[in-house]
Order: structure tokens, then C-alpha cells, then sequence
């Protein structure tokens, strides 16, 4: 890669395009510092930075200071890498560009902590994020969110980092679970499409919970996974002896043969239960926080990544005289966020309104044209049903507004790549795929007490 982007240099230098040749130098540089030559990266940097001020280009200069400040640290003069990539951040500022702000608060932030100075590195990661969260308001629908997502966590994935690196305190614990919180609501808001997000802010207090109740909020970072325990007013931290790809394979191993088809059903004949992962992910995710939860009958679960899958509630404990699932001992329940249960937020739980509604829709899943017929004669006079051709994603998307309680008994898609293309699979017309998307639903600001999707994933 390093002879590549020398060559590409060679060919810009002889077209002699100021912008060019520097946009060219900056990707050498960056690579040279990845091959660990960082002393090389800075002659070319040099270069760089000539070309930079005498076409005046402000942008470049700045992404050329945090690049700068890379070479330093790698390089092994620390010094000088904070005051390159401070004035880099502020330069950011003076001259904001979404990225720019981004790149060079991230860089500095990850600096900082790594030296050492935690709440500066705290400041830095918060601009960031801001920046990230305005950028996210002006967005429209067609855009990549896998690219967007992957830049744009290193605020927040830097800022748990961090306050996870210092001494543990009870207000630490705090912090932490406000910025996952923040960190999942960023994520959630790259689905509505710019709308304006109905959680509550971050630095609002924490959820209040009963004596009876824990929030547990999973959190993955790059190969680390972390559970976050509230009970009350008080959060405790358990570091999980296990890694991402581990648990998405115990997972696949547990849910496999339920997703297992044979002539578009599932295979009843074949379908199994594996006890031994199934206690595997037990022992990976649920026994390290036993005494957290103890006394606790209801558990709300904020998973992250892989941990969107795990089935908690089928998950076995080890109990010597009579093994037994976690939903023996715990009522489970799901949010994607921390602060959906906080007062206010549109996702917290409430009861159905009296007087409600039911909009019921079938297609193509196997038994679910049975399935609706036995739930819409509980609902005299309240209920409509749409099924096969006439439950395309156009009729269901004009017609559910009205409807308090709401039942997909459809095929339906998860997309582990990009979890917000995940999708219900309904019927196609002139207008739509029939493919209703999770970012399509979440842009919707929908207002149902219920909805049930009785889908195979």
C-alpha cells in the first residue's frame, strides 16, 4: 500500500494540482504511520504543509495537523502531538467541517486519554460527539449508515474508553451509562432520517427503577464486551470474560435450528435446543452479573452488537438439582436505549389505552393467516385485517396511524451488517418493494401502545 500511494504522489506531483498532491502526501502519511515509519510521514508532511499555505487550503490544513500529531505520538514525542493536535482542534473550529471537527477532537481525545488526562480527553470527545449529533439532524434517507456508523461511534466509543480506563467511583459508573446511553440514541437517530430524536438528553438524570427492577445495558467495544447494572439510583460495572465473535457464535449455535427451513417453515422435525451453548452464554453474559441482579424479578435489557441476537430468556443456568432458564427467575424485557425508560421518552412502556385498536396483517409467513384469525375476534368491532396481496408495505404504511395495537405475522429480515436495513417482508405494489425497513418504521415517529412481530428472525 505504502509503494502504491508513493506512486499515485509521483503522479500528482507531475500534474502539479496543489489539492491533488496534498490529498495525495496526507494518504502516504497516514499509511507510512501504519506501517510504523512514522518518522517517515513527517518529511512528506512537511511537504504537505508547504503546499497547504500557499494555496491557502484550510481544510487540508487541518486534517495535515492531526495527521501531524499522529506521526508525534508514534514517534515517541508526546509533547509536541498535543500541541499539534490541540491546535488542529481548534483550527477545526474556527473552521468547522463536519468531519474535520470530528477527526481532530477524536485524535486528541484518544491522546489524552491515553496519557493520562481523562477529563480533558472527556472535553474533547464531547465536542466531537456534538458535532456528530448535528451533523445526524440534517440527514435524509439515502445515505450509508454502515460507513456514517463506523465513523461517527469513535466519539463515544473513545469516551467510555477512556472513563473505563481511570479509577472506579460510583460517579464513573454514572457517566458511563449516560454515554452509552448517548452512544445508542446517535446510533438510533441515523435511522429517522434527520427528524429530531424523542429520547430525553443525555445529561438528564439517570432512570429511576424500583427496588424489583434492573436495567442491565450491554456495551461492545472492539473486542470487549461490558455490562452495566442499575438498580435504583446506582450503576455497577462487570468487565465479561468473553469476545464479540465468541458470542455471535455460541448464539448462532442456540437460534440456528429454529431458523433452519424446509419448504419455507421451519423444520419442526429437525429443530434442536443446545443446552451446552445455551449454558455457555449463560456463563459468558448472565452469571457475572448474578449478584447485581440478585433479588431482581424484572430485567430490562439494552443489548449492543452480537448481543441483539442472545436469547436471554432461553438462556440455562447451572443450578446442581434442576437446571433452569433465566425467564424462570426474571420477567425480560427489551429497549435499544437506556434512556427509553427515562420520563418522557416515546419508547417507555405503558399500558394499552382503553378503547384501542387493532390493525392486524399477515403475509406469506407460514400459519399466519391462522394466527391472525385467532387474535381478531378478541377485539369485537376494533379490528381491521389486511393479508396477501392487499398487506403491501404502501397500505400498511397509510392505513396503521389509527391503530393503538399493531400485528406483523410476516417473514421478516435481520441485516447484521447494517441492523437498520433489517426489514418486514410484505407484499410488493406499483410504489414499494413491500420491503418495510427498520429505518423506514423508526422515521415514522409512530405512537402505537402495541406492536407484536411474530417473525422468524
Amino acid at each position: 500500500a505504502v509503494a502504491a500511494a508513493r506512486a499515485w504522489l509521483a503522479h500528482r506531483l507531475e500534474g502539479g494540482a496543489a489539492r491533488a498532491i496534498v490529498a495525495a502526501s496526507l494518504r502516504l502519511a497516514e499509511l507510512l504511520i501504519q506501517d510504523d515509519a512514522a518518522l517517515l510521514a513527517l518529511p512528506v508532511l512537511d511537504r504537505a504543509d508547504s503546499l497547504v499555505h500557499l494555496a491557502n487550503l484550510t481544510a487540508e490544513s487541518i486534517e495535515a495537523l492531526r495527521i501531524r500529531g499522529a506521526a508525534l505520538a508514534a514517534s515517541g514525542d508526546t509533547a509536541a502531538a498535543v500541541r499539534a493536535l490541540r491546535e488542529a482542534a481548534t483550527n477545526a473550529v474556527e473552521h468547522p467541517t463536519s468531519s474535520g471537527v470530528r477527526d481532530a477532537h477524536v485524535a486528541l481525545g484518544e491522546l489524552l486519554a491515553a496519557i493520562g488526562q481523562v477529563d480533558e480527553a472527556i472535553l474533547a470527545f464531547e465536542t466531537a460527539a456534538g458535532q456528530v449529533e448535528s451533523t445526524t439532524q440534517t440527514l435524509d434517507a439515502d445515505f450509508d449508515r454502515v460507513r456514517y456508523g463506523d465513523r461517527n461511534m469513535a466519539p463515544y466509543d473513545g469516551a467510555i474508553a477512556a472513563i473505563l480506563s481511570r479509577t472506579e467511583s460510583s460517579e464513573q459508573h454514572r457517566d458511563l451509562l449516560r454515554w452509552s446511553g448517548r452512544r445508542k440514541a446517535a446510533t438510533l437517530a441515523a435511522a429517522t432520517s434527520g427528524q429530531p430524536s424523542s429520547a430525553p438528553a443525555w445529561t438528564e438524570d439517570l432512570p429511576s427503577l424500583d427496588s424489583r427492577s434492573a436495567l442491565v445495558d450491554y456495551t461492545v467495544l472492539g473486542e470487549d464486551v461490558v455490562a452495566l447494572v442499575l438498580r435504583g439510583n446506582a450503576v455497577s460495572v462487570h468487565r465479561l470474560a468473553t469476545t464479540p465473535d465468541a458470542l455471535s457464535e455460541l448464539t448462532r449455535v442456540v437460534i440456528g435450528p429454529m431458523a433452519s427451513r424446509a419448504g419455507g417453515a421451519v423444520d419442526m422435525a429437525r429443530m434442536s435446543f443446545d443446552s451446552v451453548a445455551a449454558l455457555a452464554l449463560y456463563r459468558a453474559v448472565w452469571r457475572p452479573l448474578s449478584g447485581a441482579l440478585a433479588g431482581v424479578s424484572h430485567v430490562t435489557i439494552s443489548p449492543d452488537g452480537p448481543l441483539h441476537r442472545v436469547p436471554f430468556a432461553a438462556l440455562m443456568n447451572e443450578a446442581e438439582d434442576r437446571p433452569s432458564f433465566v425467564i424462570e427467575a426474571h420477567d425480560i424485557d427489551y429497549v435499544l436505549s437506556p434512556w427509553d425508560l427515562a420520563p418522557g421518552s416515546k419508547a417507555g412502556h405503558s399500558a394499552i389505552r382503553e378503547g384501542a385498536r387493532l390493525f392486524a396483517v399477515s403475509y406469506e409467513a407460514p400459519g399466519s393467516d391462522r394466527e391472525i384469525a385467532a387474535i381478531t375476534p378478541e377485539w369485537p368491532g376494533l379490528a381491521h385485517r389486511i393479508s396477501s396481496a392487499e398487506a403491501t408495505e404502501t397500505a400498511v404504511r397509510g392505513r396503521e396511524a389509527g391503530y393503538q395495537v399493531v400485528h406483523y405475522a410476516t417473514h421478516a429480515v435481520a441485516d447484521d451488517r447494517d441492523p437498520l436495513a433489517s426489514y418486514i417482508r410484505l407484499a410488493p405494489d406499483a410504489r414499494s418493494d413491500g420491503l418495510l425497513h427498520l429505518s423506514e418504521i423508526a422515521a415514522t415517529g409512530r405512537d402505537q401502545d402495541l406492536v407484536v412481530l411474530s417473525g422468524c428472525e
